[in-house]
C-alpha cells in the first residue's frame, strides 16, 4: 500500500509531538510492508519561496515545499492556491493509496480535496485545534492569557487582526505604548558590589563570594552583621529584587543567636526575616527570597541588611545574600506575558476596533473553509475525548471523529530509590502557552535542599519568554538544562522523579505523558483539556487548577513531604498503546477505507 504522511514540519529539525509521532507511524508502516513517503514545508529564506526539495530520512522519502509564510492576504493563510498547485501535481504523479494528513499549517485546506479527488483515502490526525482556532498553533489561547472556551468567529476576529502587524509595527507598538519608564533590565549586585555604599564593622565582614550549600553553589555576598549594603538606583518602572538568603553552614552547631535579614528602600523595610538554623533545623540551608519593588519615577537607595539577633552577640552568625539582583517585569505581569505579546494585543485590539466588521467576516469565511473540507476526508483520528468532543461540539460530522490515542516507541527505564532531593522535570517547548513561568512561579517556595527542578527545552527560540522565565527564578535548586534530542529521553526521566505538565491551554494527548507513564514516572498536570484525558488524580500523578501557582505547588510540595507517593503514584506502562499496536490499527483502517488487499 502506498501512504503519504502530509504534515507541516518535519525531522530533524522539527521534533515536537506531532512530527515525532508522525515520523514512528511512518517508520511502522514501512516496517509492515508498505511503500511511505512524507510531504511537508520548511522555512528557509536562503532558497525561493514554494520551492521543492527531495531528502532522505531513515530511509524515508520526504518532499518539502519551502515556506516564507508571506501572505498578500488572509485568507492565503488557510487557503493557498500555490501550495494547491505543488500538491496536486504531486499526489497526481504518485497516486497514493492513502493520504494521511497530520497539520495544514503553511499548506492548504484544499489539499484534502486534491487527495480525494486523486483517488486515495483520507486520514485526518487532528494534534491540535488549528482547524478550529486560526493561531498559528491552534491553542485556542490568547496572548493576554485567555482560553477560548467556545471558537466564536466574532472571538476570532481579534486574533486575524493580527495578520495586519508586521514585525517593525510590533517594535514600534512595544516602543511607543509600553515602555513608559527606564527599565534596569537585570543589575546584579554582587557584580556592582563596589559601587554600593558599605557600612561594617569590618571591611572583611562584606565581600563577593561563592558559597555551596547542600550541594547547591551559588555566586554571593557575604554579610557578617552587622553589614549595610546601599546601592543608588535611577527610576525604575516594574522591577523586583531576587536572591537567596542562609547563613553559613560552618556557624549552625556553634552557640549564639541566628540573623536578621532586611531590604530595605529609602530607609523604609520593604521585607524581613529571621534565621536561627542553630536551633531550628528548617532554618539551615539556601531560602528563596522576592521584593516587588514599587515604580520610582527618581534615584532611589535599596540596602541589604544583616543583623545579629536578639542578644547582639556578633560571634558565629556570618550571613549570606545569594545573587541578589534587580530585574525588570517590564513585559513580566503575573499572567507571564512578554513585551512582545503585550504589543502584540495592543496592535491587534486597536486593528479590531478599525476594521472589525471585516475581521469577523474573514474569521467566518475559515471557520466555514474548514467545515467544508470534512466533506472531503473519511476519518479524523483524535487521540484525545476531549479534543473529541471539542470538534463535535464544533460542527465536525460525528460519524468521521474516531478516538485514537497515539501509539508510543517502546522505553525501558530502570528505577532506582526515591531519595532527596526529590527530582521535578519539564520536558518541552519554552513557550507561554506551555505554561513553565507557573511551574517556575510555584518551586520557588519549595526547600531547594529537598526538591530540585530541571527544565528541558531549547532556550534559543522564544528568547523573549525565557527572558522572563529566568528573571522569574528565586530558588537556586532551578536548573535550565537546554536544548535536547529524542534520544536523549529515556536517560531524562531516568534521572525524573516527578514529570510537571504545567500547559495553561487546553493540549490534545501530550506524549510526553506517555513516554513518563511508560518510564513509570508519576505526573503533575493541570486539570485541564486533554491533559486530565490521562493523569487521573491521585491514582497516575496529581491534577492542580490550571494556571494556580498555589495550588501547583501543593501538589509539588505533597512528594516532598513525603517521597513515597512518588512510588505510590507509579503509573502502569501497559496502560500505553505501543506503536506496533497503533500500526496495525492503522492497517485496518486503512484497508477499511481502500480496495487494496494483502494478497
Amino acid at each position: 500500500m502506498k501512504t503519504l504522511a502530509v504534515i507541516h514540519d518535519f525531522l530533524p529539525r522539527h521534533q515536537a509531538g506531532s512530527e515525532l509521532y508522525c515520523y514512528y507511524l511512518c517508520k511502522e508502516m514501512q516496517r509492515l510492508g508498505h511503500e511511505v513517503r512524507v510531504l511537508c514545508t520548511e522555512t528557509d529564506h536562503q532558497a525561493p519561496a514554494y520551492t521543492v526539495r527531495e531528502r532522505m530520512f531513515d530511509n524515508l522519502p520526504v518532499t518539502e515545499i519551502v515556506q516564507h509564510f508571506h501572505y498578500r492576504t488572509f485568507e492565503e493563510t488557510y487557503r493557498n492556491p500555490a501550495v494547491e498547485k505543488m500538491f496536486g501535481e504531486f499526489v497526481g504523479s504518485w497516486r497514493p493509496d492513502v493520504v494521511h494528513f497530520h497539520h495544514l499549517l503553511g499548506l492548504s485546506f484544499g489539499c484534502p480535496r486534491l487527495a480525494k479527488e486523486a483517488g486515495a483515502a483520507v486520514v485526518f490526525t487532528l494534534h491540535d485545534y488549528w482547524l478550529l482556532c486560526l493561531r498559528g498553533g491552534g491553542q485556542r489561547f490568547q496572548d493576554d492569557g485567555r482560553v477560548c472556551e467556545r471558537i466564536d468567529p466574532s472571538e476570532c476576529a481579534v486574533c486575524v487582526a493580527e495578520c495586519g502587524l508586521t514585525g517593525e509595527t510590533l517594535a514600534r507598538w512595544a516602543k511607543q505604548l509600553l515602555v513608559r519608564k527606564k527599565a534596569l533590565g537585570e543589575l546584579d549586585l554582587r557584580e556592582t558590589l563596589a559601587q554600593a555604599h558599605i557600612e561594617t564593622a569590618d571591611p572583611a565582614y562584606v565581600q563577593a563570594t561563592h558559597f555551596s550549600i547542600g550541594g547547591i553553589d551559588c555566586p554571593a555576598i557575604l554579610a557578617h552583621p552587622p553589614s549595610k549594603i546601599a546601592y543608588d538606583l535611577p527610576a525604575w518602572a516594574e522591577c523586583s529584587l531576587l536572591f537567596t538568603y542562609a547563613m553559613v553552614p560552618s556557624t549552625y552547631e556553634k552557640e549564639g543567636d541566628g540573623v536578621r535579614f532586611r531590604v530595605l528602600l529609602n530607609d523604609e523595610v520593604l521585607w524581613e526575616r529571621y534565621l536561627d538554623p542553630k536551633h531550628h533545623s528548617k532554618d539551615r540551608g539556601w531560602h528563596p527570597g522576592s521584593v516587588d519593588l514599587p515604580v520610582c519615577s527618581g534615584k532611589a537607595r535599596l540596602t541589604l541588611e544583616t543583623q545579629p539577633g536578639p542578644s547582639g552577640n556578633r560571634d558565629f552568625c556570618a550571613a549570606i545574600w545569594g545573587h541578589p539582583r534587580v530585574v525588570s517585569s517590564i513585559g513580566a505581569p503575573k499572567d507571564g506575558q512578554t513585551v512582545l505579546s503585550r504589543s502584540k494585543s495592543a496592535g491587534r485590539n486597536l486593528l479590531y476596533r478599525v476594521f472589525g466588521k471585516q475581521y469577523r467576516d474573514e474569521a467566518r469565511k475559515r471557520r466555514q473553509a474548514a467545515l467544508d473540507l470534512t466533506r472531503y476526508v473519511d476519518r479524523f483520528l483524535c487521540p484525545s475525548p476531549f479534543l473529541r468532543t471539542s470538534f463535535l461540539d464544533h460542527g465536525f460530522p460525528e460519524e468521521k471523529l474516531i478516538f485514537s490515542d497515539y501509539g508510543i516507541r517502546p522505553m525501558m527505564v530502570p528505577r532506582g530509590v526515591v531519595r532527596y532531593p526529590i527530582r521535578f522535570t519539564y520536558i518541552g517547548s519554552l513557550v507561554r502557552h506551555k505554561g513553565v513561568h507557573v511551574l517556575i512561579r510555584a518551586f520557588n517556595d519549595l526547600d531547594p535542599e529537598r526538591a530540585y527542578l530541571r527544565i528541558h527545552g531549547p532556550t534559543d527560540e522564544f528568547v523573549d519568554y525565557v527572558g522572563l522565565l529566568r528573571s522569574l527564578v528565586r530558588n537556586p535548586s532551578i536548573e535550565f538544562c537546554g536544548r535536547f534530542e529524542n534520544n536523549e529521553i529515556a536517560q531524562i526521566l531516568g534521572e525524573t522523579d516527578v514529570l510537571v505538565v504545567p500547559s495553561i491551554w487546553y493540549e490534545n494527548s501530550p506524549i510526553t505523558i506517555h513516554e513518563a507513564f511508560l518510564a513509570q514516572v508519576p505526573v503533575v498536570t493541570s486539570r485541564f483539556g486533554g491533559m486530565a484525558d490521562l493523569v487521573e488524580d491521585g491514582v497516575n500523578g496529581l491534577l492542580f487548577e490550571v494556571g494556580n501557582a498555589e495550588d501547583l505547588r501543593r501538589c509539588l510540595q505533597a512528594f516532598v513531604d513525603n517521597p513515597d507517593l512518588v512510588i505510590r503514584l507509579r503509573p502502569d506502562p501497559s496502560s500505553v498503546k505501543s506503536i506496533e499496536k497503533d500500526g496495525l490499527e492503522m492497517e485496518r483502517l486503512y484497508r477499511s477505507l481502500t480496495r487494496w488487499d494483502s494478497d
